[in-house]
């Protein structure tokens, strides 16, 4: 690969770098999917010939490790996310409720809650 076009690779892997972290601070995860792809496929072009400038490897590195965490953080979030709606799904099918000794006793209803109307 001749240097115009590692220097073309390492341009469009900021470029994809940058997308990613406006797609990560935005929450678009089905962009992230697409860039991931790109992203790949970039790196492996940028490996297979090794450019002669450290200093723009060490830019994308840095980018690379700040999107890292912003991923990190929005897999927390999601996680956060679904572990909350779990416990939403267990407090409407179940009624938790304490005996005369202050032990906690749960129980599980085997019908979802519904609304009655009157008229």
């Amino acid at each position: 690969m001749n240097s115009a076009a590692c220097e073309k690779d390492l341009s469009d892997l900021q470029t994809v770098i940058l997308t990613e972290r406006t797609a990560l601070l935005t929450g678009d995860l089905e962009q992230l999917r697409a860039l991931a792809n790109r992203k790949e496929h970039l790196i492996g072009r940028i490996n297979a010939h090794p450019p002669a400038t450290s200093a723009r490897i060490e830019q994308i590195r840095e980018a690379l490790l700040r999107n890292q965490t912003l991923l990190r953080q929005a897999m927390n979030g999601v996680r956060s996310i679904s572990e909350r709606l779990l416990d939403l799904r267990r407090v409407r099918n179940s009624l938790g409720t304490y005996d005369s000794r202050g032990n906690k006793a749960v129980s599980v209803s085997g019908t979802p809650p519904s609304f009655e109307k009157r008229t």
